[in-house]
């Protein structure tokens, strides 16, 4: 019988040494592999870009919509619609303006009148002035709706615009005018006093909008009631103001 070289022995005994720890090894890595779990994905999962607008808040609200637009477009411009500040319905199915093209030719600028204390303190006080307004133009003078197109009130602070009869419709806010503009009212009573800085600033995005979309001419005229009608509305404070924007005419056409 051959002996084994000595070197052949030490190799051997090695193999067999390490065998079942390289075994082991493997079987540890086979188990590794098919147990762990693979990287997740969803389908559904969005940027959170698109959850939130581009103030860093979570977009809840909506966007004034421009219903009578075919192109059905969206703008930045909110406004609290009829639902929200809960409107009683219109006694009669709104008149369309028709025939205005490019839109109604006059912007005309009121004031309610009333305390304007409410729509600094809330929006919810403030839509509760409005729907008093509406009772009052409802009920005692015996219109259809609220006259007005649009409301603004507000404070120092925020302002908000209320959707009236909106866009598109005939108001009840000044005779001969109703047809051929959008009545504007800011709430408050604005004789000694000028409107908050951001309740005027709504009014001007406002009118931008309407232009912007067709509901008003791009060359249209702003107007106080008082132009138009015996009255101190929209206020003496506010009409001297409305006498230093684009578009307002002295004298009434």
């Amino acid at each position: 019988m051959k002996v084994k070289p000595l070197a052949v022995l030490k190799m051997s005994c090695i193999f067999v040494i390490l065998k079942p720890l390289l075994l082991l090894v493997a079987l540890q890595i086979l188990f590794d592999d098919t147990t762990q779990a693979a990287p997740t994905t969803n389908a559904d999962t969005k940027p959170l870009s698109n959850w939130l607008n581009r103030s860093g808040t979570e977009t809840t609200t909506t966007t004034a919509t421009d219903e009578h637009s075919s192109s059905k477009a969206k703008s930045n411009l909110k406004w609290t619609s009829r639902s929200a500040w809960q409107a009683a319905p219109a006694i009669h199915i709104p008149t369309r303006i028709t025939g205005a093209v490019g839109g109604v030719s006059h912007v005309i600028i009121h004031h309610t009148a009333t305390p304007a204390a409410a729509c600094r303190q809330s929006t919810n006080a403030c839509a509760a002035t409005i729907r008093a307004v509406q009772h009052n133009h409802q009920q005692q003078r015996g219109w259809d709706d609220i006259g007005y197109n649009f409301l603004i009130g507000g404070s120092e602070e925020r302002a908000e615009i209320y959707e009236g009869r909106g866009f598109g419709v005939v108001g009840a806010h000044a005779v001969g005018y109703n047809a051929r503009s959008v009545g504007i009212a800011v709430i408050g009573d604005w004789t000694a006093d000028l409107p908050p800085g951001p309740v005027l600033e709504k009014m001007q995005d406002l009118i931008a909008y309407g232009v912007q979309k067709g509901h008003i001419q791009r060359n249209y005229v702003l107007l106080g009631h008082r132009q138009v009608k015996a009255t101190d509305c929209p206020g003496s404070r506010l009409y001297n103001e409305l006498k230093e924007w684009p578009h307002y005419e002295q004298h009434a056409v």
